[in-house]
Order: C-alpha cells, then structure tokens, then sequence
C-alpha cells in the first residue's frame, strides 16, 4: 500500500478497492473505530506497510 494511503485507511467510510473487478465488503467504519477508541485512552494507532515483489 503506498504510503500516502495509510493515514486514509483510519477515515470513516475509506475503502481501498484493488481493483475494478473486486467488490468491497464492509462499511469502512472498523479501522476509524478502532482509532476512535485508541483515542479515547489517549493511545496511539498507526498502519505500517512495505512493498513487496512478486515473485515469477
């Protein structure tokens, strides 16, 4: 995942399509609850993500 993506992953409603023939599943409301509730206890959340290449 490119890393301008990760902090939108934590928004209400994002959903990361991979592509136009996957359908999405879910509300895109999990991660943003998660930071949410991370907050409210004054913690911290984050997404770290590398790129990975195919292997042929």
């Amino acid at each position: 995942m490119p890393k301008e993506l990760l902090k939108k992953i934590f928004e209400k409603f994002y959903q990361l399509k991979r592509s136009k023939f996957e359908k999405l599943r879910g509300s895109g409301l999990g991660l943003f609850l998660a930071s949410e509730i991370v907050a409210l206890y004054r913690g911290n959340i984050w997404a770290e993500s590398k790129v990975c290449e195919a292997h042929s």
